[in-house]
């Protein structure tokens, strides 16, 4: 009996404490709105930046969404090893970094193409994955679209513009 409580407590333990939708906060600071008139006015959004309270992790969270994702530079300001902090990521999400950070660039690369109006240009580049070729091919894995075509297939009226960084 004692056994398989010390394995059911093992079992849990080996569980990531957080998914990806957990931690992920969208890179928009503010949302559209329209007041009685129709005239267009924004509001800035509420969002938890610190999800877990664990600084370093946190910290990491907020680089990403700033569009950041050069894994080596961050651990340095951070005066973590990479490999450190990759196994402490995997602890938390279940995924290393690397993984992560893709994850959480192609939420972003999403978000920027469906519900802001950056030129595609800007989106590569706000979106942590560089160049126009890179969003692409992320948009390609993502969606079976370019980025263009993702843009236009799944960009609602009104949407463009709905937030904005």
């Amino acid at each position: 009996m004692a056994q398989n409580i010390l394995n059911n407590e093992n079992e849990r333990e080996r569980e990531p404490q957080y998914t990806l939708e957990n931690l992920y906060f969208t890179a928009f600071n503010e949302c559209r709105k329209f007041d009685e008139e129709g005239n267009v006015y924004y509001v800035p959004i509420e969002k938890n930046t610190h999800p877990t309270g664990v600084h370093v992790f946190d910290n990491f969270l907020n680089y990403l969404s700033a569009g950041n994702n050069n894994v080596p530079a961050f651990c340095r300001r951070e005066g973590v090893s990479v490999k450190a902090f990759s196994h402490f990521c995997e602890v938390l999400t279940g995924m290393n970094v690397t993984t992560l950070k893709m994850k959480w660039v192609e939420r972003t690369v999403l978000d920027l193409l469906r519900y802001s109006d950056l030129t595609i240009k800007e989106v590569a580049e706000r979106s942590g994955v560089g160049s126009h070729f890179n969003l692409n091919r992320v948009c390609k894995q993502l969606s079976g679209y370019s980025a263009w075509n993702y843009r236009f297939y799944t960009q609602e009226e009104g949407e463009a513009g709905k937030y904005r960084i």
